[in-house]
């Protein structure tokens, strides 16, 4: 229903008295008033029943009520009437003097309550058209309620005198108020029961404020208050919404919505963007649901590192960085990868924006939300050009000490072949006391034979990032090697703890150089009555290889140092290569070595 000037007006009256029905009819029919518009159809019932058939066949706006009928009398009058005609707004009529009664009506819903002994054409016409009004603000708050009410969040309306005049259940839930605790209570005391500070509730009720002083504003205020006692942390997001009526403010909707997740999400977020930001490595973000999954996101060490800007970049594929000598391999392992909404890593040749080559080291992962959605690839991307520069010099390097090596170990080999054979054909021509000079030399050449071994070894160890290495029998190296130390060393006793049972390790044939220096290591550094014991203990997913002495043992402080490089044991006469080989050498097959001490006297050495 319209209530403007220029539509005809149509009242039903319900009175059984003639003269009061004339004199109404009179004031309204005869009205020049700009309350009312120029035209005004006027219905007349003397009894309920006749009044509500009127109202069944006719479209009307305004229900004038007597309160004296002949089938109803007093309030009652009004329930019956409002039950048979809710859709109209109703002005009671009365001879009755009540104020009580006038305000329990208008508690009931009636738009207002008149006195017929001081009836008037202005305060009749005053009357209908502020119940007209009323009745359509409340028709629209009733409205709005029940949009409220499919509301996820919670929601009060509030009024012009900033009293609350509905609230949804989570916001009754979060007020801890029923229905008709929180009806017509101040918006103020409604926000001192759950706002954590007095300055919040200030705040909340000088916006309510102002959006009235402003009427025909329609911009929705945002307000965050921290909710519960100080300190619990919780945040919710206050929006204010304007009701506006013909240019008034009729209501305020409060929408509050719980906002702590989402600013804890958003301030993990914001570090997380400055991680990102600040990272030492190119980070890029790409859509694959985008046509061609171009960059989304680059952060500034990428944009240093290709030369590009982020306005160049975003939008793109990043193929552009391939170039002329942009391997195919590592191109069709990234393809294949995304194609597959895979984790990969590649290295390859990628070109800058000024056609610098440069080695990128690309790992590049799917991002998907909670149901495992695809959403986004993430890019990783490393300059390791002066890696790869490093690496290749060593390559080089290797290479030409491993040829200096293989022509070193044959020299020498072939000139202590020429020592023994010479040597042992003057055995038999000598003296007893020029053989024991003799059986020395031998010695020594025996050694620096089995430092040439040892040299190869130590090389692969020491070149090789990543030995190849397979399942090796350890037992068999270990007795291999327990056989070739008693023949170098006959007044040793080299012996096992217990008979050796078929054990395979990862390792490969480096493996004997770690067991031939150990043995070497536990001899040479004896100047007594030599005893070695080699023991195996086998675990579930490892292997323990001890080789105990019975020599001086290893003080404490050189228990870790004794595996560097170049360091010598107690008196050692060797070179002090053959324990950093077996660090090395362990260390290259996924193991560990260190050095305990032996009871009474001596050390193990435990692999």
């Amino acid at each position: 229903m319209s209530a403007s000037l220029t539509s005809p007006l149509r009242i039903l009256l319900i009175e059984d008295n003639p003269n009061d029905a004339r004199l109404v009819r009179r004031h309204l029919k005869k009205s020049d008033s700009a309350l009312l518009p120029a035209a005004v159809e006027f219905y007349h019932a003397e009894s309920l029943d006749e009044g509500v058939a009127l109202a069944t066949d006719h479209t009307l706006d305004l229900l004038l009520l007597d309160l004296g009928l002949p089938e109803s009398e007093g309030p009652n009058t009004y329930v019956r009437a409002h039950d048979q005609l809710p859709q109209l707004p109703i002005v009671v009529l009365t001879n009755l003097d009540d104020d009580q009664a006038a305000v329990d009506l208008l508690n009931q819903g009636a738009q207002d309550y008149l006195n017929k002994q001081s009836l008037n054409q202005k305060n009749l016409i005053r009357a209908v058209r502020y119940a007209i009004e009323r009745w359509e603000r409340q028709l629209e708050l009733e409205q709005y309620e029940r949009i409220v009410e499919t509301m996820d969040d919670a929601a009060l309306i509030v009024n012009r005198d900033l009293n609350v005049v509905y609230a949804d259940n989570l916001a009754l839930n979060q007020a801890d108020l029923t229905t008709e605790q929180i009806d017509g209570r101040p918006a103020k005391e409604i926000a001192e029961r759950s706002f954590a500070t007095q300055a919040a509730v200030e705040r909340y009720e000088t916006a309510l404020t102002e959006l009235f002083q402003a009427d025909g504003q329609t911009e929705t205020r945002r307000l965050e208050v921290p909710i519960g006692s100080v300190g619990d942390d919780r945040v919710l997001e206050y929006q204010l919404c304007p009701l506006n009526r013909g240019g008034e403010m009729m209501a305020v909707i409060v929408v509050a919505r719980d906002i702590t997740e989402r600013r804890q999400r958003l301030r993990e977020l914001r570090q997380k963007t400055r991680a990102i930001e600040a990272a030492p490595l190119g980070i890029v973000l790409t859509d694959p649901n985008q046509e061609d999954n171009p960059a989304v996101y680059v952060n500034d060490a990428y944009q240093e590192m290709s030369g590009y800007s982020a306005n160049e970049l975003l939008g793109r594929n990043l193929r552009y960085s391939q170039g002329p000598e942009t391997a195919e391999e590592p191109v069709a392992e990234l393809r294949e990868a995304i194609d597959e909404r895979l984790p990969t890593t590649v290295e390859l040749r990628n070109y800058r924006k000024d056609g610098e080559m440069f080695w990128n080291r690309v790992t590049v992962a799917p991002v998907r939300d909670n149901d495992g959605e695809l959403l986004n690839f993430v890019g990783f991307q490393q300059d390791v050009t002066e890696k790869k520069r490093r690496q290749e010099k060593l390559e080089t390097k290797t290479e030409k000490l491993e040829v200096l090596s293989r022509i070193l170990r044959h020299d020498i080999k072939n000139d202590i072949q020429l020592i023994q054979g010479k040597g042992q054909g003057l055995l038999p021509k000598l003296s007893e006391p020029q053989r024991d000079e003799l059986q020395q030399v031998l010695q020594t050449a025996d050694h620096i034979n089995e430092l040439t071994k040892s040299s190869k070894a130590l090389i692969e160890a020491v070149t090789e990032a990543e030995l190849d290495t397979e399942l090796t029998r350890l037992d068999t190296v270990i007795q291999s090697e327990i056989d070739s130390a008693s023949s170098r060393f006959p007044d040793a006793d080299i012996s096992v703890s217990k008979t050796l049972s078929p054990t395979a390790v990862m390792a490969n044939e480096t493996l004997s150089s770690v067991i031939r220096n150990l043995l070497n290591n536990a001899v040479q550094h004896n100047r007594g009555e030599v005893a070695v014991e080699v023991h195996i203990e086998e675990y579930e997913d490892e292997v323990r290889v001890s080789v105990a002495d019975n020599g001086s043992g290893v003080p404490d402080e050189q228990k870790r140092e004794i595996f560097g490089k170049g360091e010598h044991g107690l008196e050692s006469e060797g070179t002090g290569i053959g324990l950093y080989l077996v660090n090395q050498l362990v260390q290259s097959y996924g193991g560990e070595v260190w050095v305990a001490d032996n009871d009474p006297t001596g050390a193990i050495f435990i692999v």
